[in-house]
């Protein structure tokens, strides 16, 4: 399945990333500049299914 749309957002609901008409399937993302937190990545795959997981940022300078 390739990757149309990607986002993160933070736990209140905020998009911090996007990239859209990718057609993937895998993407990279530079998230240094992220703070120590909880954040939701969503992918909109190209059979329009909508995915997404947590993750966490610990330790960030």
């Amino acid at each position: 399945m390739e990757i149309n749309n990607i986002e993160v957002v933070d736990v209140l609901g905020k998009t911090l990333y996007r990239k859209v008409n990718m057609a993937s399937d895998s993407f990279e993302a530079d998230l240094s500049g992220f703070t120590n937190g909880i954040y939701i990545v969503r992918a909109v795959l190209s059979d329009k299914t909508v995915t997404s997981h947590k993750f966490f940022i610990y330790g960030a300078k």
